[in-house]
């Protein structure tokens, strides 16, 4: 489940675009909610803006993480990252962050990547242990070659600049015997993302011919409703 999202120098979004889907304490319980790490999370939400604004832009956020965690291995070597930069600052790094919350044990994860031009330049995972996040793992770029510090450090010398560390460590996971306490939580994270991957799909409700954005906004709110209503 996912708890927020941003990211900076993404497509449109030169300053840092956050999407927040904690619920304010002020907000009555209905079933739009669900309950997570002693918070309410928004299973629904709601981007107003003008046509051209960035919408869709935002919402390309998770399905890019998604692919770029389970499928970057896979890909061909001189495949192009999923994080293209703003247009007028291209020589700028992008940075994506994706706060999430595995159903099975209910443990929250902090994801953080940084890319430029075609290359990785840092990627960790932090899980919640208390009030902190602490590292699952760290990846930097020094200038020639990858540190890594945790999961999987032993084949940081082999790494590819356009891969996620994540989807490295799965494959070589899958081609060893056996498998830690460890091993299975990260696995449990790659199925998470492969679901995120097949079954985010925003709805964009466009505003009918001849009717402007304030009055089209009440007739997106009743279809939006709608559609959560048939997922229930």
């Amino acid at each position: 489940m996912i708890i927020s999202f941003e990211a900076e120098n993404y497509l449109s979004f030169l300053r840092p675009a956050r999407v927040d889907l904690t619920v304010g304490a002020t907000a009555p319980d209905n079933y739009h909610f669900v309950r997570a790490d002693g918070a309410r999370i928004a299973k629904i939400i709601g981007i107003y803006g003008a046509n051209a604004s960035g919408k869709t832009n935002l919402l390309r956020i998770v399905p890019a993480v998604a692919e770029f965690i389970t499928q970057s291995f896979s890909k061909p070597l001189d495949s192009t990252l999923p994080f293209p930069p703003h247009f007028f600052h291209k020589e700028l790094p992008v940075r994506i962050q994706v706060e999430f919350q595995t159903p099975e044990d209910g443990s929250r994860y902090r994801y953080t990547l940084e890319v430029q031009e075609n290359r990785v330049i840092s990627e960790s995972l932090k899980v919640k242990t208390s009030k902190l996040f602490s590292r699952v793992f760290e990846r930097s770029w020094d200038g020639s070659a990858y540190k890594v510090i945790g999961l999987g450090e032993k084949h940081a010398a082999n790494l590819r600049e356009n891969v996620s560390w994540l989807s490295v460590d799965d494959i070589a996971r899958s081609r060893n015997a056996g498998m830690t306490a460890h091993d299975y939580d990260l696995s449990t994270l790659l199925l998470l993302a492969k679901k995120l991957d097949a079954s985010f799909e925003p709805n964009i409700l466009g505003v009918p011919e001849g009717m402007s954005e304030e009055q089209a906004l009440p007739d997106c709110v009743r279809e939006l409703t709608r559609v959560l209503k048939e997922e229930r």
